[in-house]
C-alpha cells in the first residue's frame, strides 16, 4: 500500500467512526501572526508564568489537571494569583480533585483561588462526574494559563506541565503564545475557544464555588512565598529568564533573534473532547463502547505524520499506543523509516507511576518484534533518573510531543506539542489540547532538544531487555496493571 493511499484510508476511517463533536480541529493559520516562546526548562517556565501573573491587569484563566499547594510550585502560583485578585484582576480556575488530592488534601487551593468576589473556581469532584455519566478518571487534562486575553498584554501558556511539584522536577515542555497584530487572527484565539468550551462543560458537571474565606493561617503561609527563589538558578537560566521577561514585557515582534522565539509558517490547535461529548449526550459509555466508538483526530494526525516521515520522534510518559498509531509505526518501519520512542524506564516509573513500565512493555515488545527484518527501525529510549541527587536534574519524563521530518525535504518540519499523552487513556478518557506546528526552523529547534535529551537522560533499550522484563512481569504485577487499567 502506498503512503498516500494509507493516509487516505486513515482519514476515511476517522470520518466514518469518530463520535460527533468529539474533536475540534481548528483551521490552519498561515498569516504568521503567532509568536511562540519555547519553554523546555521547568524552572524558567514557572518563573516566567509567575512574572506574567504579577503583571496581569485584567484577567487570569487557568485550566490544569493538578493544582497543588506544595512549597516548590503550587504555593508560589497561588500566592501570585491571590495578589492579582486583590488588585482587581478577575479569575477563572478549573482543576481536578482526584489529580490534586495527593498534593492538597484539605482543599486549600479552593480556599485561595475562591477568596475574591472577582474569581470563580471549579474543582471537579468524582461524585459530580458520576452524576453526569462520567468515570472518576475522566479528566480535563488540558493545561492552559491565559493572561489578559483580548488586550495588548495577552499571553497564553500551553503544554504538558501541571501546577505541582512533579512538574518542577520532570522533563517536560510548554510554549507561550502571543499575537503580533492583536487585530488579526492568531493561535490564542482558538486556544481561548477551547478554554471557553472547557469552562462551559465543567460548569454543567459542577457549579463554580461560592466565595471562600481565606483563613489567617493560610494567609500567614502564603506570606512566606511572595517571591519565587532564583538563587539556585545557573547563570544561563538567569540570563534566559531575564531575556524572556523583557520579550513578554513589550508587544510581540515578527522578527526576533532570540533562539527560543519563533513565528511559524503554519500552526493550528486541535482539541479532543471526550468529556464534553459524554456530558452533552448524557449517555454513559462502557470501556468496550469507548474503545469501539471514540476516535481521536489527534491520534489520526500523529499516525498520518508517522506514516509519511522518514524519521519521527515520539515522546510519551507511558506507552499504550492507539490502533492508528500502531499501524502507522509498523507501516513506516516496513517502508524503511526510523521511529524513535522516548518514554520512562522502570526506575523512573517506580518513583512516580509504579506500574508504568509494566503497562508499557506489551506495546514496546510488539512494535520492536514487528520491526524485525524490516528496512526501517523502531528504537526505544528510556528515561533514566540519576543515582545521585543533582540539583535541577529531572527525575521523570512527562513531555508529550512528536517531531517529524518533512516528507519532501527529509529534514525536521512538523511538531506536535500539548497535553495529549499520545496513548489510549488520552483517547478514551481525557479532554486534551495539542498544537501542530508546520515550520522547519521551529522543528529543527525541537529536534535539537530531542537529540540533547537523548544524550543527557536516556538509554537505548534492546528487544532482548524488553523481552526479559516482559517475561519477568507476567505474574502478579502484570495482572495488577491490567486490573487497574480496566477499573479506571
Amino acid at each position: 500500500m502506498s503512503r498516500s493511499l494509507y493516509t487516505l484510508v486513515l482519514f476515511l476511517l476517522a470520518c466514518c467512526f469518530s463520535v460527533a463533536g468529539l474533536t475540534n480541529e481548528f483551521p490552519e493559520l498561515t498569516n504568521k501572526n503567532t509568536q511562540i516562546i519555547s519553554l523546555p526548562d521547568a524552572h524558567v517556565d514557572l518563573a516566567l508564568r509567575l512574572y506574567a501573573i504579577d503583571n496581569a491587569q485584567h484577567t487570569i484563566q487557568s485550566a490544569t489537571f493538578v493544582q497543588s499547594v506544595d512549597d516548590k510550585v503550587g504555593i508560589y502560583y497561588l500566592e501570585g494569583i491571590r495578589r492579582a485578585l486583590e488588585r482587581g484582576v478577575s479569575g477563572q480556575f478549573i482543576f481536578d480533585r482526584i489529580g490534586s488530592f495527593p498534593f492538597d488534601r484539605r482543599g486549600k487551593a479552593i480556599e485561595v483561588l475562591g477568596s475574591s468576589d472577582n474569581s470563580r473556581v471549579i474543582c471537579l469532584s468524582p461524585i459530580a462526574k458520576a452524576v453526569c455519566k462520567l468515570s472518576p478518571m475522566d479528566v480535563f487534562h488540558i493545561k492552559i494559563l491565559a493572561i489578559d486575553v483580548g488586550t495588548p498584554n495577552e499571553i497564553i501558556f500551553v503544554g504538558g506541565r501541571n501546577n505541582d511539584p512533579i512538574a518542577i522536577n520532570a522533563l517536560d515542555y510548554s510554549i507561550a503564545v502571543r499575537p503580533i497584530d492583536p487585530n488579526q487572527p492568531y493561535l490564542g484565539d482558538d486556544i481561548q475557544k477551547v478554554y471557553v468550551g472547557e469552562w462551559k462543560t465543567a460548569s454543567i458537571i459542577q457549579s463554580p464555588k461560592k466565595k471562600t474565606k481565606l483563613t489567617d493561617r493560610t494567609k500567614r503561609r502564603l506570606d512566606g512565598f511572595k517571591e519565587f527563589p532564583t538563587d539556585a538558578f545557573s547563570s544561563a537560566q538567569k540570563k534566559e529568564l531575564e531575556e524572556l521577561k523583557k520579550i513578554i514585557s513589550v508587544p510581540a515582534l515578527l522578527e526576533t533573534s532570540h533562539p527560543q522565539v519563533f513565528v511559524p509558517q503554519k500552526i493550528r490547535a486541535i482539541s479532543h473532547n471526550v468529556i464534553t461529548s459524554i456530558v452533552e449526550s448524557r449517555v454513559r459509555l462502557s470501556r468496550k463502547q469507548r474503545i469501539e466508538r471514540i476516535k481521536s483526530i489527534i491520534s489520526n494526525r500523529v499516525a498520518d505524520i508517522v506514516a509519511k516521515s522518514n524519521l519521527t520522534d515520539i515522546s510519551s510518559m507511558a506507552v499504550r499506543f492507539t490502533p492508528e498509531v500502531k499501524e502507522a509505526i509498523d507501516f513506516a518501519v516496513s517502508s524503511g523509516a526510523e521511529v524513535r520512542l522516548l518514554t520512562n524506564g522502570h526506575k523512573a516509573h517506580h518513583s512516580t507511576m509504579g506500574l508504568g513500565w509494566v503497562y508499557s512493555l506489551e506495546d514496546l515488545f510488539e512494535r520492536q518484534t514487528a520491526s524485525l527484518g524490516k528496512d526501517g527501525l523502531f528504537r526505544v529510549f528510556t528515561f533514566e533518573p540519576s543515582e545521585e541527587k543533582i540539583p535541577m536534574r529531572p527525575n521523570y519524563m512527562h513531555q508529550k510531543m512528536v517531531v517529524a521530518n518533512d516528507p519532501a525535504t527529509k529534514k525536521p518540519g512538523i511538531v506536535i506539542v500539548g497535553s495529549d499523552n499520545l496513548n489510549e487513556p488520552s483517547r478514551l478518557f481525557n479532554n486534551e489540547l495539542v498544537i501542530v506546528v508546520d515550520d522547519p526552523i521551529y522543528a529543527a529547534h525541537m529536534r535539537e532538544k530531542i537529540d540533547s535529551d537523548i544524550s543527557r537522560y536516556f538509554l537505548e533499550v534492546t528487544l532482548s531487555k524488553i523481552a526479559d522484563d516482559r517475561l519477568c512481569s507476567m505474574g502478579l504485577r502484570r495482572k495488577l496493571a491490567n486490573l487497574i487499567e480496566r477499573l479506571l
